[in-house]
């Protein structure tokens, strides 16, 4: 046995207290106002000129390392990929770069259509709503990446996905896991004195564990569903990182947690990278 195996043997029995203590901490205020009417709230949200703004979700594009070297190590670039939620349209726009041929990216918004087609005109792009939705057509894969915590009723959305993919086609997906997102927002509430914090209720209205998510898949008629290992802390958490703690502490614990990320079980991850095989 290795200096390594026996220093984290302890590891799996450390799992689980680690999980119980931060459920705790996930258990909600009861000082928190209540969110009214989620996804009335969400779609003005979505078609307002607020996502004008530099910090919306219109204007991020993130590394998506994993799920980039998925598509590159595992992807033919002849299959058909639908994108939800696409937002600025920087994935679809950096599978189109990448040689695949068949891309179409969709959006809820308005507002994100507009910028898509201001940006990136050559994308294929339709106004689909993910939370239930037909396609006129079938495709090989189906990406949602920080769509499916925006949604209410997940199990609908999943079946739609279900239906808009091939024989052996696969969704793939990423998302924040309960563990972390909760706890971290818990902090900022501390921080900042309740800002943010209801935007943050009425935006993330499902959250998942691992074994939340799987079993979510799974009933919904997918064969296998598999996780990926996060590598790093993405620029949008680094962010958040160093906005709660400052310059020189944020630095050592954005090196603390990208090791960690290295070696904890999947299901303490930071986030989900998913991939369910439909049958």
């Amino acid at each position: 046995m290795t200096f390594l195996t026996k220093r984290f043997l302890p590891l799996g029995k450390l799992t689980k207290k680690i999980k119980t203590k931060m459920v705790n901490m996930a258990t909600p205020s009861n000082n928190l106002e209540k969110p009214v009417n989620r996804l009335q709230f969400d779609y003005e949200l979505l078609n307002s000129e607020n996502f004008s703004n530099p910090n919306s979700y219109l204007n991020t594009n993130e590394e998506w390392r994993e799920i980039k070297k998925y598509f590159l190590e595992n992807i033919l670039k002849n299959v058909k990929i639908l994108e939800l939620g696409s937002g600025g349209g920087f994935f679809g726009n950096w599978l189109v770069q990448s040689g695949y041929k068949e891309v179409v990216v969709s959006d809820l918004s308005k507002v994100a259509l507009k910028k898509i087609t201001e940006s990136f005109p050559k994308l294929k792009r339709v106004q689909l709503d993910a939370r239930d939705f037909k396609t006129n057509k079938k495709f090989d894969v189906v990406v949602s990446l920080d769509l499916m915590e925006h949604i209410s009723d997940v199990e609908k959305h999943i079946r739609s996905v279900r239906r808009a993919l091939k024989r052996r086609g696969i969704y793939i997906i990423k998302t924040p896991n309960k563990l972390w997102e909760i706890a971290f927002y818990k902090y900022w509430l501390y921080r900042n004195n309740k800002k943010g914090i209801r935007f943050w209720e009425k935006a993330h209205v499902s959250i998942m564990f691992k074994n939340e998510l799987r079993n979510r898949l799974l009933r919904a008629g997918f064969l296998k569903v598999d996780f990926l290992r996060q590598s790093g802390l993405t620029r949008a958490q680094e962010k958040k990182v160093k906005n709660s703690f400052g310059n020189k502490i944020s630095q050592l614990l954005i090196a603390g947690i990208n090791s960690l990320l290295r070696i904890l079980p999947l299901s303490l991850g930071i986030q989900f990278i998913v991939i369910a095989y439909k049958h």
